[in-house]
């Protein structure tokens, strides 16, 4: 919480001094005073020092009321921009199925980035970016994996669906003799070491 200036402490010192001033002299003029010229002019110079006292806070006063308000209006009509978008990965599955491989890498990258350990998005994001030929992808998804993925289950599925990719094509598309469809993963130094892209 920040610190109030001196300032603004000495404008709340001198408008409480101020209004407290006006409404002692209306408690008094009330009790004692008879004259009514008197008490007019100690009633008008007592409602002047409180007014002047409420005009010098003013700022914060202002400020605290609005608050609430405002708050309000931004959590409805301008919600916060950092909100975790859900993992929903139907657009991601109907993007795979239309053998828009591309995009549905792109649609696993955008969920990754938000929910970093979600199983199915990198086992699926292995699974489009071998379909996309895309063989540095499906690594970049590989070690994302192994770095947030923490069951043992999970990652030896995991490895399973990482070593059967090229199987996905078929052997001829594959177009790389036996070795090469049951390589493991390159190197981590051969793979970029940054998470899925940020979401355009």
């Amino acid at each position: 919480m920040d610190q109030p200036r001196p300032s603004v402490i000495v404008r709340w010192i001198v408008a409480a001094l101020i209004g407290g001033g006006g409404v002692f002299l209306l408690a008094r003029v009330m009790a004692h005073e008879s004259n009514w010229m008197s008490v007019f002019g100690k009633s008008l110079f007592g409602i002047s020092a409180m007014i002047t006292g409420v005009l010098l806070v003013s700022p914060e006063l202002v400020r605290l009321a609005v608050a609430p308000i405002s708050h309000l209006i931004d959590s409805v009509l301008l919600p916060s921009e950092t909100v975790t978008p859900p993992a929903d990965l139907k657009l991601a599955r109907f993007y795979g199925q239309a053998m828009r491989y591309d995009e549905a890498c792109e649609e696993y990258e955008r969920i990754l980035h938000y929910h970093p350990d979600h199983p199915d998005a990198h086992l699926e994001g292995i699974r489009a970016a071998a379909l996309a030929g895309n063989e540095r992808l499906a690594a970049k998804f590989y070690h994302h994996a192994q770095r947030h993925l923490r069951s043992r289950e999970t990652r030896g599925l995991l490895d399973a669906v990482y070593a059967a990719r090229h199987q996905l094509l078929g052997d001829t598309d594959a177009g790389a003799d036996s070795d090469d469809a049951t390589a493991g993963p390159p190197a981590l130094s051969e793979v970029p070491d940054e998470p899925p892209s940020d979401p355009k």
